[in-house]
């Protein structure tokens, strides 16, 4: 894995030296410290935490130690309790850990991160303490930027073309430009946030992106999806997104997943409730008893995933069930509510049966007419084993859907794809719009064509909100 190095000012690193009395001969500390403040890997299911797998530590402190024995000197050696938990995505490879940050170390980091790179007063490398010059400076951007463009993937994978597309030097540099643009309104919206944590979380991933810029991509298995890797725009608060992307267009399929479930698992009220046009977060708002708010609609989104795909009714000893889960995103009674829902209830008879099938034949034909087995994933249990399986196939139709729009664009020398969001992109172009206009609905129309012939409902959405540079 890549070590990254984080750039601070010499008086930052000073102050933290004093707050933890850590020497500077105790690199490997230093390191683990590096990484926690600045690059941790978030848990997809709760940004407050982080997923830190046992690999990852070894290398970040450069040692064969066991990653419990690291972590625990760590602790001994700044007085940072990681509180680390199993984490049962990975197995036994990772854990999730959630550092008790002594509040002046988070608001002198928060400030730290709000200052622009290139205004830092005597920069040096937050870990070892080593001034910085331009020179250094140039070299681990641009060895960043080829480690990305030398990654080697799977030419078999249906993103292989993709995810080569992404990280061409023309689509790199294209973001790296962008984040300078925008860098002033970033820390000026940055600094107005209420919240310190959030304030913390969006500087850390900020300093980041203003360092490299660059949106690394890569497989996961057990998918047909490709992820961002590291801390990045993707990752990073939406607004601060939107700031950076404000001059392409944003298209994403609409309700993708419901859309397309509907149709493979044959659900009558779902498929009626979409072809009349509703949406399934405002009904949710509305029958939950919850205010509108994108964060109430990602807490939902999280609720409705896990009736897709995640959590039994009954739950196991690894993981809560459905009740458990709702109850803890959206309190008892909002919860209580989501689950009594028609369109609810409807999903979960049908997924189950749609588990059911795929135990009962050993897999099924996903969306690019491979058979996924249950034995292809990296799940131990039959249960887990077709959960997994379940969720592939409905993602790789929402990839089939989305490399339609791709080849639209790749096709195109005036357009260039700017970033991958699953079921959504963002598209730059540098003409007018009239003619701008004309090969976003090429896009639309080449995309509607495929959902058509699949009988699926939904359809590729442009986000009206957004402006384009050229008119």
């Amino acid at each position: 894995m890549r070590v990254f190095k984080a750039r601070v000012s010499a008086s930052y690193r000073n102050q933290i030296q004093l707050q933890l009395n850590l020497p500077d001969e105790d690199y490997s500390n230093w390191k683990l410290l590096e990484y926690i403040l600045f690059y941790p890997e978030e848990d997809r299911d709760d940004n407050h935490q982080f997923v830190i797998h046992h690999k990852t530590v070894q290398a970040i402190c450069n040692s064969t130690k066991s990653a419990g024995e690291l972590m625990r000197a760590f602790e001994d050696a700044t007085g940072i309790i990681l509180n680390i938990t199993p984490y049962t995505t990975y197995g036994s490879k990772a854990r999730t850990i959630q550092p008790t940050i002594p509040n002046n170390i988070k608001s002198l980091t928060t400030e730290e991160n709000n200052i622009p790179n290139g205004k830092k007063i005597d920069p040096v490398f937050f870990s070892s303490g080593e001034h910085i010059t331009a020179y250094m400076e140039r070299v681990e951007n641009e060895t960043y930027l080829q480690d990305i463009m030398k990654k080697e993937f799977s030419p078999e994978h249906p993103l292989y073309d993709v995810i080569q597309y992404l990280h061409d030097h023309k689509r790199l540099i294209w973001t790296k430009k962008r984040v300078q643009v925008v860098a002033p309104q970033v820390y000026e919206y940055i600094a107005e946030m209420p919240e310190e944590d959030e304030r913390l979380r969006c500087s850390r991933i900020w300093h980041f992106i203003e360092q490299y810029s660059s949106i690394e991509y890569d497989y996961v298995s057990n998918t047909r999806r490709i992820y961002s890797c590291n801390s990045n725009l993707i990752t990073i608060n939406r607004q601060i997104r939107e700031l950076v992307f404000s001059n392409c267009f944003h298209l994403d399929l609409k309700a993708a997943h419901l859309g397309i479930v509907a149709k493979l698992w044959n659900l009558p009220l779902v498929t009626e409730f979409l072809l009349k046009g509703g949406s399934i977060w405002t009904e949710l708002f509305s029958h939950c008893g919850i205010s509108k708010s994108e964060d109430n609609k990602d807490k939902l989104k999280r609720c409705l995933y896990a009736v897709l795909y995640g959590k039994a009714r009954t739950g196991n000893g690894k993981e809560p069930n459905l009740t458990k889960f709702t109850d803890g995103i959206l309190g008892k009674l909002a919860a209580s509510k989501f689950r009594s829902h028609y369109l609810i209830r409807e999903l979960l008879t049908h997924r189950d049966i749609a588990l059911q099938r795929i135990k009962d034949t050993g897999g099924t034909l996903d969306g690019f007419n491979s058979f996924i087995s249950l034995n292809s994933t990296s799940k131990s249990n039959i249960s887990s084993q077709a959960k997994s399986v379940l969720s592939s196939t409905v993602q790789s139709y929402e990839v089939k859907l989305m490399l339609t729009a791709f080849n639209v664009i790749q096709a195109n020398p005036d357009l260039l794809l700017t970033a991958w969001i699953h079921d959504g992109i963002y598209v730059a172009t540098t003409h007018h719009k009239e003619r701008a206009e004309r090969y976003i609905a090429e896009i639309q129309s080449a995309v509607q064509t495929v959902i058509d012939e699949l009988g699926f409902i939904t359809e590729l959405e442009r986000n009206p909100n957004f402006p384009i540079t050229k008119k």
